[in-house]
């Protein structure tokens, strides 16, 4: 009788610290404790981030004034700029856009930019303003006519993104709608309106 109590004594203690580990207390101290350097470094945001991006724009091109016909446009998206720890950035853009029925005609434009973006938990909201630098092209009898046009943009963003990290890969997909102010065929001003899909992903350090 003596060895069983004995026994029983001895299996208890050994129980006492899982059963310990199992109560309420103990997953609320476990909960409190700081999480690992890896997860802090994730966590922590970038002094510098850049992303590029697949840009698939759709909207009339106002150049060409008698096709009120919408065209689907490509092309590619380039930022860099400064994070800061509200989940701010600022810094230039650079976007490359080809738009409408290439090869009969069609609008090519270089836009550099200062663009700002904003992660808020997973939503992104985004501004970015900066000249047009375009190029209308049209294919003639026996050659192709050219027309150079300077035209300012503006352009909004939201959509889908990552939180910034310094060595984690960012992922977005975002809806920009665009404006432009350039000249038709006759050289008058008219605006040129255009909505976007850019889908891309980033890094910062």
């Amino acid at each position: 009788m003596r060895r069983l109590a004995i026994l029983l004594a001895a299996s208890a203690w050994l129980a006492a610290p899982a059963l310990a580990q199992d109560t309420p207390e103990a997953s609320a101290a476990a909960a409190d404790e700081p999480m690992s350097a890896w997860d802090a470094l994730q966590k922590l945001p970038p002094r510098h981030a850049w992303d590029l991006a697949l840009h698939v724009s759709y909207g009339r091109i106002a150049h060409f004034h008698d096709d009120t016909t919408p065209w689907i446009g490509f092309g590619l998206r380039g930022e860099w700029g400064r994070v800061w720890q509200s989940g701010h950035r600022l810094g230039p853009a650079l976007v490359f856009n080809a738009e409408g029925p290439i090869p009969l005609y069609w609008s090519a434009s270089l836009e550099p930019q200062l663009a700002w973006d904003w992660i808020h938990r997973k939503l992104l909201l985004g501004a970015s303003v900066g000249p047009s630098i375009m190029f209308h092209l049209a294919l003639e009898l026996s050659s192709t006519k050219v027309v150079f046009d300077l035209a300012p943009m503006a352009a909004l963003r939201i959509g889908y993104s990552k939180p910034w990290s310094r060595i984690g890969r960012r992922f977005f997909v975002l809806l920009e709608p665009k404006g432009r102010w350039l000249h038709d065929t006759n050289g008058a001003g008219v605006p040129d309106w255009s909505v976007g899909l850019v889908v891309g992903s980033g890094s910062g350090r």
